[in-house]
């Protein structure tokens, strides 16, 4: 169940978010035609609904149901009459089934959907509850709670209901939609409010429920690339690609997450697979450029950043990108001219400054190369180039005290680096490396 931190999210961004996933009104948006379909022929069942949510016939050893022709007959009656809402005649014919037997739960759990119909929340609660204590295995009991408590603002019981009417149904599409909707809203309002771990324990917690949804192991690897989990992302999005290997998105964020390993061949492969889908998006140009330049094929890498540049123009990555690999040619003015493009954008993109300050250093212009420096690392004190190469000028400008000193923080930042990657069971993903581009 939820602990403490995730109960506050649920409770704080119930109100706001839960209404987008079943609407205001119980009844009318799900649970009537939810219900009545449980009791119609097979033929005559709603297509949203999945049959395996239609209520047992009783678990003998835990209700005193009892599943006759007159008795399933008399509660399909019912359930009808509450989906044509002809409500009075239904609850006329519910409360005769139980004053016959009153441990009738599936009598129970369609007269709460009366009273949910009728905004009698209190009373359609009690007898959700009533049928549950009867009979806990009747998995439309913990639905209907589910949905109920969902509209009262009550996300964690919700999700515990769900995830009791799933155990009791492992087959219900209509457990698996709740639970898994209010499980994805829940973890984008904790996402914007930057708690990712949350949003991480919400869509895990979900996971355990339904460990085979793709769509929510989509969610969830995404996070997890995100929070550079990235050994439990690709796990999760290979198990993602497994169950739905035509969908385009999946495929991309597979290649993201092996890209972040270093498992550059798959990397390479899933990418063009999703280029080949859709060849007109310029950050999959940008990605395979990326893992091109990991595998040392720096020319092919300069079309794809080409490519990306002319699908989207306005962008700084793409253009920082051109500029190193043409720095690292020896190219220094056109390095300079892209460096400049993606400044011109980003004033404080902390690689952007540290190419420019490298690039007049090879010049000898070393007073030049300070002022870039220092812009550089006013922006991203942390960036481990920008602290060597600075410790390189001032040291070719007489100032050996702060040379050894920056040369210094450059060693350690490389230290840490390298010790995250070999002490911490996650790799550190590519975009945290990459050159920071704000403050």
């Amino acid at each position: 169940m939820p602990n403490g931190k995730l109960t506050r999210i649920l409770r704080t961004e119930g109100h706001q978010v839960l209404t987008r996933v079943c609407g205001r009104r119980f009844a009318k948006a799900l649970a009537v035609s939810l219900l009545a379909a449980f009791f119609l022929s097979p033929g005559r069942a709603s297509p949203l609904l999945s049959s395996s949510s239609l209520p047992p016939r009783g678990n003998q050893s835990q209700s005193k149901e009892v599943t006759t022709p007159k008795r399933s007959a008399e509660l399909s009656a019912a359930a009808s009459k509450i989906a044509a809402h002809e409500l009075p005649e239904a609850e006329s014919l519910l409360m005769r089934i139980l004053k016959e037997d009153p441990q009738e739960a599936r009598a129970l759990v369609l007269l709460g959907v009366i009273h949910a119909e009728r905004l009698e929340n209190a009373q359609a609660e009690d007898l959700f509850r009533q049928a549950i204590r009867i009979n806990p295995q009747l998995a439309a009991a913990h639905e209907n709670l589910a949905l109920l408590l969902v509209n009262l603002a009550r996300p964690e019981e919700s999700l515990r209901e769900y995830e009791i009417a799933l155990k009791a149904d492992p087959g219900s599409a209509t457990a698996k939609r709740g639970l898994m909707a209010l499980a994805e809203q829940l973890a984008l309002a904790a996402r914007a409010k930057k708690d990712p771990e949350a949003a991480l324990g919400i869509l895990l917690e979900a996971r355990n429920a339904d460990p085979h949804e793709s769509h929510l192991l989509f969610d969830l690897g995404m996070m997890e690339l995100e929070m550079s989990l990235n050994q439990d992302a690709l796990l999760v999005l290979r198990e993602a690609h497994s169950l739905s290997q035509s969908d385009p998105q999946t495929v991309y964020a597979l290649a993201r997450a092996e890209l972040a390993v270093q498992e550059m061949p798959s990397a390479e492969q899933h990418m063009r697979d999703y280029l080949a889908e859709r060849p007109g998006d310029p950050t999959a140009h940008y990605g395979l450029g990326r893992i091109l330049r990991m595998l040392e094929r720096s020319e092919e890498a300069r079309k794809e950043f080409e490519r990306s540049i002319e699908i989207a123009p306005a962008q700084s990555e793409s253009y920082y990108e051109l500029g190193d690999i043409l720095l690292n040619a020896g190219e220094f003015d056109e390095a300079s001219t892209r460096f400049r493009e993606v400044l011109s954008r980003d004033p404080h993109h902390g690689g952007a400054l540290t190419g420019m300050g490298i690039v007049a250093y090879r010049q000898k212009r070393y007073q030049a190369a300070e002022d870039f420096f220092k812009a550089a690392l006013e922006s991203s004190p942390k960036y481990q180039p920008a602290h060597y190469y600075y410790g390189l000028d001032l040291k070719r400008l007489g100032r050996g005290e702060e040379s050894n000193r920056e040369l210094q923080i450059a060693l350690e930042l490389d230290k840490e680096e390298k010790a995250k990657r070999t002490q911490q069971p996650h790799i550190l993903a590519p975009s945290t490396a990459q050159p920071p581009t704000q403050r």
